[in-house]
């Protein structure tokens, strides 16, 4: 079989017989071959078929395989022969995107692992070195395609070595280290033992459901954009009165509202000093008249 090309089948619209006849004047017979000798482009037989009122540019073979009536056409065609030019239907067999060579489960695999960093060995972390899209401001891992579902690199890696990841399951890191692709490094879990991981090493926000976990407050926060001997001083300046939390925005880099929210203790609210919190919002006494109380 030689070199597979794949032409996606748009719908062939109804032609007039000057269009047929000028296709087929495009077409020469060598052979078992039907040799294309019109436009291409990048090397696909290309079918100007009208310019006015629209234009139709099909693939030269998709318009062979209609005109010689050779049935139904799939979402693909597939060369068999090893003759770019031809568009002899005979040579074309209807396929699908699993049948093209860079979506075989060997190439899909290749094509993953060459993304990853082996280069530490088989204990170390192989970093994702492929698309690591920013959620919630940090990198997450790569949604990619395997067996048509998109899913994480770590998730994708499991797959591609133990596997389908059976229903409800979780594919957890031993290392902590997020973009880390190493099947020695993964583990299936429930999402109660993946929460009960992250409990138990210290990476779990403190809360009503886990009260011993580390809490991450006040400059330890990985959002945190002000250090706590910062915040201590914001605090000093602006109940001097000196400072606004426009100025110390600009002082410190940080937004007017991260200012008012570290002054007032909004966020790190461990950080002691804070300044009591105004409400700007108060009720007001209605101002209506009330109707004058009418005496008999």
């Amino acid at each position: 079989m030689g070199d597979q090309t794949t032409v996606r089948c748009n719908a062939i619209p109804a032609l007039t017989e000057s269009q047929i006849e000028r296709f087929w004047g495009f077409v020469e017979a060598r052979g078992e071959h039907l040799i294309w000798t019109g436009p291409t482009v990048a090397g696909v037989p290309q079918a100007h078929l009208a310019r006015y009122p629209r234009r139709i540019r099909l693939r030269a073979y998709v318009v062979a395989w209609h005109l010689l009536g050779q049935g139904e056409m799939s979402q693909l065609l597939l060369r068999t022969c090893d003759e770019p030019a031809c568009i002899a239907p005979e040579h074309y067999r209807p396929g699908d995107l699993g049948d093209l060579p860079h979506n075989s489960p060997e190439a899909r695999s290749a094509t993953f692992w060459a993304r990853a960093d082996r280069s530490g060995g088989d204990d170390a972390c192989w970093p994702w070195g492929g698309y690591t899209p920013l959620r919630y401001g940090r990198p997450t891992y790569l949604m990619t395609s395997i067996a048509d579902e998109h899913m994480g690199a770590h998730r994708a890696a499991w797959v591609l070595v133990n596997g389908p990841v059976p229903d409800g399951m979780f594919v957890c890191h031993t290392c902590d280290n997020p973009p880390c692709v190493n099947p020695a490094h993964l583990w299936l879990g429930t999402p109660s033992e993946n929460s009960a991981d992250m409990a138990r090493k210290g990476r779990a926000r403190a809360g009503k459901r886990s009260p011993d976990a580390l809490t991450w407050r006040g400059q330890d926060a990985p959002a945190a954009k002000l250090t706590n001997d910062q915040v201590v001083e914001m605090r000093r300046l602006y109940s001097a009165g000196e400072w606004s939390f426009a100025s110390l925005a600009e002082r410190y880099g940080v937004s007017t509202m991260v200012a008012h929210k570290a002054v007032r203790g909004y966020s790190y609210s461990d950080v002691p000093g804070a300044l009591p919190r105004i409400y700007p919002y108060k009720p007001r006494p209605s101002t209506r008249r009330r109707p004058a109380s009418v005496h008999s």
